[in-house]
């Protein structure tokens, strides 16, 4: 065999045997990472998903305490419990009937005097509670057959003077709880979640944010390899090649709400993931061949460079056995020698680069991945209408700020502002009236509270503010000099201009503050006190602060 091709082979083993080996690493390193990234961005799916659940359930429960929170409703519930007068049965169902208007996620309200038996309704039948109401509030699902509907009831009691007088029942639109599928990792990605009911379990499947499909399952026995079945057993865990209800191999983040005893389900078919992961090395693929057929073709042509001039030799040293004359034309046998070492560098520099460009691109994919999932966490800390920090992000600052000060005895204010007759403003002149107030409105106290301090939307037209400092007479002048703007913004709609006012209630953290609920209680007891007296004033904890007339400022 020539002296060529020797080096030719020689040069294609050295240069793709290890060539070889370390793209396959590579492969097998690169398809475990993409399966890593996939489990990772659905946990982070099914983390959002939990969190947005948990905040439609507060707002039902919220809702629920605003309806129930009404004086009048409860001093004609206690009033009934003593003598059954339809009369104060009629002034409740007004007061209700008020309460369901303008919000039509709300099907029904339903108040119950203290034996549960029901005393009017918004509804055509009225049935008595079987379920004794807890101290926060009761939710479950109920089937309305008169429209044919699943539903989310909340049941919640009714205090009058220290007293248990009864019972309100608030039944919502199931959309109410529900939001749209998430498509970021491919079609066939869903989300679901379950309660238990003793052997079975209601499953709710979530198809946009208005429709969901409900049924009941009864528990598999055996092994509960099963998602929802794991996460309904408490266990946040990610699973590969689990098996769905309906057979399905799939891959699944679960996610338990412990405070509800739901289970939560993201999953994505394991056929799809495959594809994607399969896909991903195809184009790998693509790339090691090109690499090893450039491999090959460089040490085909670095062996003929360097066999040319050693075969020359070769035939020079026979012809001068054979007595031919000598020519001086021998090749520098040391320089190609050097070239030789010179090509092989080069060519393990090329190789570098190129394993280098595969690395490059699985890292920028990385990157686009992290960078989705930060924005997945971003969108789960703020409230979709007003960009600001939503309920859920607040009380974790709230624990913070409030730990802050109790280890290092620094000031904490808290500043709750709710609109004044913010329903008059939806009723008369619609809800993107509304809804613009609240983004402007959110603008403002945005713009006018320095980066220390924090503001959130905790409710419908409820705001809150976190100031990390004691409340001192600056702090006050600040506070009125804001509920004196506020009420000089201009408004326009339809060519009509008009202006709000807010009311205020502030509580300041004291050494006697043992949890933040205390300081949310007080800051919230104060504004009820704001609104009871007049609306557009400041109330400090138990004291009413001087108010300034709008009309003389404006002067």
């Amino acid at each position: 065999m020539k002296l060529k091709y020797l080096l030719i082979v020689a040069f294609t083993l050295v240069a793709s045997l290890p060539l070889m080996f370390t793209l396959q690493y590579l492969n097998s390193f690169t398809t475990e990472q993409y399966h890593s990234k996939i489990e990772s961005r659905l946990s982070e799916v099914s983390l959002a998903h939990k969190n947005r659940l948990l905040g439609s359930v507060e707002s039902l429960l919220e809702s629920t305490a605003l309806i129930s929170s009404r004086t009048q409703m409860r001093v004609s519930l206690s009033n009934w419990n003593n003598r059954e007068n339809q009369s104060e049965a009629r002034t409740i169902k007004s007061i209700i009937e008020d309460a369901k208007a303008g919000r039509e996620n709300i099907r029904s309200i339903t108040v119950y005097d203290k034996s549960r038996h029901p005393v009017s309704s918004t509804a055509s039948t009225m049935q008595p509670l079987r379920t004794p109401p807890s101290a926060h509030g009761n939710i479950f699902f109920s089937f309305n057959q008169e429209e044919n509907v699943t539903q989310v009831s909340v049941i919640m009691r009714l205090i009058f003077n220290e007293a248990l007088i009864g019972a309100i029942k608030v039944d919502y639109d199931l959309s109410s709880i529900l939001h749209e599928q998430s498509k970021g990792l491919g079609d066939s990605e869903k989300w679901r979640f379950a309660l238990r009911d003793n052997e079975k379990f209601l499953l709710v499947e979530s198809i946009d944010h208005k429709q969901a499909r409900v049924s009941y399952q009864v528990i598999p026995s055996g092994p509960k390899n099963t998602p929802i079945i794991e996460a309904l057993q408490g266990n946040e865990v990610i699973l590969r090649k689990a098996t769905d209800l309906d057979g399905t191999s799939v891959i699944a983040s679960t996610r338990y709400l412990p405070s509800l005893g739901w289970g939560l389900v993201s999953m994505l078919d394991e056929s799809e993931a495959a594809a994607i992961v399969a896909e991903e090395k195809r184009r790998l693929f693509f790339i090691e061949t090109m690499i090893v057929i450039f491999s090959i073709g460089l040490g085909a042509a670095v062996s003929l460079y360097v066999a040319r001039p050693i075969e020359g030799l070769i035939k020079h040293v026979e012809n001068a056995a054979d007595g031919r004359p000598y020519e001086d034309t021998l090749p520098a046998s040391l320089f190609e020698v050097k070239r030789l070492t010179g090509t092989f560098n080069s060519m393990s520099r090329s190789i570098n680069e190129l394993r280098n460009n595969i690395e490059s691109q699985v890292f920028e994919r990385t990157k686009e991945l992290d960078k989705e999932n930060l924005e997945l966490r971003e969108i789960a800390a703020r409230d979709s209408l007003t960009g600001l920090y939503n309920r859920r992000f607040f009380q974790n600052r709230l624990n913070y700020e409030f730990n802050r000060a109790k280890r290092y005895g620094s000031g904490l204010t808290l500043v709750l502002l709710d609109i004044d007759h913010f329903k008059i403003i939806n009723d008369t002149k619609g809800h993107p009236a509304g809804d613009e107030v609240l983004i402007r409105l959110s603008s403002f106290l945005s713009q006018s509270l320095r980066s220390s301090d924090l503001i959130a939307r905790i409710g419908g037209e409820e705001f809150c503010i976190i100031l990390p400092e004691h409340l001192d007479e600056g702090v006050k002048t600040f506070i009125d000099r804001l509920r004196i703007e506020i009420s000089l913004l201009d408004f326009q709609h339809e060519g009509e201009a008009f202006q709000v006012t807010c009311s205020f209630g502030v509580a300041e953290y004291r050494n006697e503050s043992s949890h933040p609920k205390d300081i949310l209680k007080k800051a919230d007891e104060a504004l009820y006190q704001a609104k009871r007296t007049g609306r557009n004033r400041i109330v400090y904890e138990s004291a009413v602060n001087v108010v300034v007339d709008l009309k003389s400022r404006k002067k």
